[in-house]
């Protein structure tokens, strides 16, 4: 049986967009500040920086500063 469904996967790149969403993976993108947001298709979320995460969101637990 696979864990795809319990990996979070944080991504930069459209590519990796994608090929974690066809992986059946959840993935959070993070994209660069002049790219479009619309080359993201399918990203679960997309945040402007990875101190926007809310981990409680997802059902996980707080990160530890």
């Amino acid at each position: 049986a696979s864990d795809t469904f319990k990996v979070l996967v944080f991504e930069d790149s459209p590519a990796g967009v994608e090929a974690a969403l066809a992986a059946g993976m959840k993935v959070i993108a993070l994209p660069d500040p002049h790219m479009s947001h619309s080359r993201y298709p399918g990203a679960h979320q997309i945040l402007p920086e990875l101190g926007a995460f809310v981990p409680s969101a997802w059902g996980l637990p707080a990160m530890n500063s």
